[in-house]
This record gives C-alpha cells, structure tokens and sequence, in this order.
C-alpha cells in the first residue's frame, strides 16, 4: 500500500476557492450592514458602575465619549486615562460590549483621615496619599496634624513617613478594638515625641519605635481595666512602663 498517495489538486483549489468565496460574502454582508443600518456600529450607551462620590455627568464629561460614536473608534486605555482626572477615581477600568454600548468600570479614593496642611484640610487616602481638599459637610473622620508643608519641605520622607505611621495607628487601634475609628478624633505626630492619639477622653502617647510594642502594651492595660473612656494621659513611649495618670481638665473647660 502506497501511503504517498498524491493529493489530489482539483480538490484542493476547490477548497481554497470555497474559503475565499465565504470570506467575500461574509464582508459583503458586513459592508451591507453598515450602510443599510449603520446604527448597529454607533455606541448608543455609556454605563458606569462603582461611582458613588463622583457625579455620573462629571465622568461622562472627563470620557468625551458621545453617543453616535463608531464603536471601533472607542479608545478604551485613552478613557480611562480621562476618566481618571477626576479627584475621586482612583482608577478606571474600561470595555466595550457589542454592539453599542461602553462599560466603565470605577473604583474611588476612600478616605482614611484629614490632614492638616496649614490652612487647608486635605483628604488622604487608605494609601497615604492626599487626593481633594475636603468638603466642609464631610469632616468625620480622624484628622492627622502636625505634618504640615514645612516638615515636608525639610525631610519629605518623613513626613510621608508619618503619615503612612498615623494611619498604621487608626487601624490597628480600631481592629484591636481599643479605640473605634469613630472615636479617634485626633491624631498629633510631633518630630520629638511621636504621635499621641485624642479620644473622647484618652490622651494616649506613641513614642518613636516599636508601635507594635507599644500597641500590645496598651492592650495589656486595658485587660487589667483601663478604661480609655475616662479621661486619662497615657504615655506608651517608655521602654520599659507605661505612664498612666488622669488627664488636667484646662481652666473653664
């Protein structure tokens, strides 16, 4: 038996004219769709999802994505880069769904604190980063001071240093479950003392170092009863102690 059997040469013109004759057709029904209903290739809607801070309309705007545009015109990486500019969005994701619609995907800044910068409240985010000047209807949250312009001016890596510490405190003070992030009300880092935490009614004091040290030795303190709802200065910074005495109520106050 010959397994060299030569192939056969008609069939095989055959098949490649058949494969060019479909291709043909197809794109002549293509072209055809397009001029007959070239509404099948415009993008007739924009949908955003996860936007709660940032005004729909403003988005839209930051697209310049109008409807009516053609669908392989959508530039999804320019968009989204557009979509971006906008102080809320900390990132965009974007994809265009057949036949005329633009999905744009946003995820926002959600803020972990205020910062302090002179005359100016700044909202930062979980990352350490300020993003908007915050709203005066929207203060609720612990407000980080005394890192201001001018400490970042003179050593800016401490001061993102700072920042990046007082919001490692806010958390782990609030997962700990010994101060609720909602009862932080303050949090002050001076270069020589380190950070002392405001509560209701606590006055508790971070020296540089170990925070964690210092975080397991508060936690010891209120397992032996310390309650940090009673108006109390606690000082953590100590190698070895922890100072704990009442806290001066101020004249008149």
């Amino acid at each position: 038996m010959n397994l060299n059997t030569p192939k056969n040469p008609v069939r095989g013109t055959w098949l490649i004219r058949a494969s060019i004759s479909t291709i043909t057709t197809l794109v002549a029904g293509l072209v055809v769709i397009f001029v007959v209903h070239p509404d099948r290739w415009l993008i007739e809607r924009v949908v955003f999802e996860g936007a709660e801070r940032a005004r729909i309309a403003e988005l839209r705007h930051l697209s310049d994505l109008r409807n009516g545009t053609l669908v392989w015109a959508v530039e999804p990486l320019a968009i989204a880069t557009a979509v971006e500019r906008h102080p809320w969005v900390r990132s965009a994701a974007v994809r265009v769904i057949w036949p005329d619609t633009v999905h744009i995907q946003v995820e926002e800044h959600r803020v972990a604190a205020l910062l302090h910068e002179h005359d100016r409240l700044l909202y930062i985010g979980h990352d350490g980063a300020a993003f908007l000047v915050a709203q005066p209807a929207d203060l609720d949250y612990p407000h980080v001071t005394g890192i201001g312009r001018e400490l970042g001016a003179k050593h800016p890596q401490l001061g993102n240093l700072a920042v990046q510490n007082a919001l490692h405190l806010i958390d782990r003070l609030d997962r700990e479950d010994l101060v609720a992030r909602e009862d932080l009300s303050e949090i002050a880092f001076s270069p020589s003392l380190g950070f002392t935490v405001h509560t209701s009614g606590a006055r508790i004091v971070f020296g540089h170092g170990d925070l964690q040290r210092q975080l397991d030795r508060l936690s010891a303190l209120v397992a032996e009863g310390l309650d940090l709802r009673r108006r109390a200065y606690i000082d953590l910074a100590p190698e070895t102690v922890a100072i704990v005495r009442p806290l001066e109520i101020p004249a008149g106050g």
